[in-house]
């Protein structure tokens, strides 16, 4: 017998998410979801409404297992409604944020892949993404993706619009290839100084710093470079400078070493201005392509 437990972890299972991912969907933990599957707990209000919307189906179907009599031909099963948004509306819009608190009538796309319930679409305006985006071309928008170095992303930049571009990261990389495409991808300005751990998976700080030195970038032989490691003999120190970086500063860092060590390559010119990755810039998932008339 069919269960509401059953229709979720099916309706899952179609999606290839794990409890994990549709409780961030939703907005609880993954035990919760565990609870719901086994029919242990049902949800209701919000947490409902959530995953209704977020798996293409009515309330009623999660409950009972029988859609609601209706006059209007039935949607994909299992394919979430994504609104499409403004560009203002774009520019106040969260992760939190509900189409149906806005003002007027909103249209929907549908589409089958894992989306969070946040998630929004946007016509593209103008011609200064072609070729990858066409003027009246669909994106689908994120927000509770973190881009990386590369990605289209949808930016607040505390204008009234949001805006269109292309992710160049600025701030804290986890692996030295990051930290190679973030500053290839960086422009004049972007960072004042790089302070490279060492010990980075993928590419450790030796690798990458070899990698930035021989890079095109107009400001790969000048740009300092700082060692941040816990290997503090005088061969490690050697290996940074080989590697093409300026200094090399032990672990665990005290700042006032830090600081003299940035004043002596910069000349005095202060502290370096670390940037972190700014939360407002959200991961442009999905392209549809709107074919006109000829």
């Amino acid at each position: 017998m069919s269960t509401f437990g059953s229709r979720l972890k099916s309706l899952r299972k179609d999606r290839k998410l794990t409890q994990k991912q549709l409780g961030k969907v939703v907005g609880v933990t993954d035990v919760t979801i565990g609870y719901w599957e086994k029919d242990q707990n049902i949800p209701g209000g919000v947490s409902l409404t959530k995953l209704a919307r977020y798996f293409g189906v009515s309330e009623d179907f999660l409950l009972t297992g029988k859609e609601e009599l209706s006059n209007v031909a039935p949607g994909n099963l299992g394919a979430m409604q994504i609104p499409i948004i403004s560009w203002v509306q774009a520019g106040t819009w969260t992760s939190e944020s509900d189409a149906r608190n806005l003002e007027g009538a909103v249209d929907y796309i549908l589409t089958n892949g894992a989306h969070s319930f946040g998630t929004f679409a946007l016509k593209v305006r103008g011609k200064s993404m072609e070729p990858e985006f066409k003027e009246g071309d669909t994106i689908i928008v994120d927000p509770d993706l973190c881009p990386g170095p590369g990605d289209y992303v949808v930016a607040k930049n505390g204008s009234e619009y949001a805006t269109f571009k292309k992710y160049r990261a600025r701030g804290v990389n986890e692996n030295g290839e990051e930290v190679l495409k973030a500053f290839e991808q960086s422009a004049p300005g972007d960072y004042d100084m790089i302070l490279m751990d060492v010990q980075m998976p993928v590419m450790n700080g030796y690798e990458a710093t070899k990698a930035i030195r021989g890079s095109s970038h107009e400001l790969a032989k000048t740009i300092p470079i700082i060692a941040m490691t816990a290997n503090a003999f005088s061969e490690d120190i050697q290996h940074s400078l080989a590697a093409g970086m300026n200094a090399h500063v032990s672990k665990p860092v005290e700042m006032k070493v830090l600081e003299k060590t940035i004043r002596s390559i910069k000349s005095g010119g202060g502290a370096p201005n670390r940037r972190l990755r700014n939360s407002d810039k959200w991961k442009v998932t999905g392209h549809k392509r709107i074919e006109k008339d000829s």
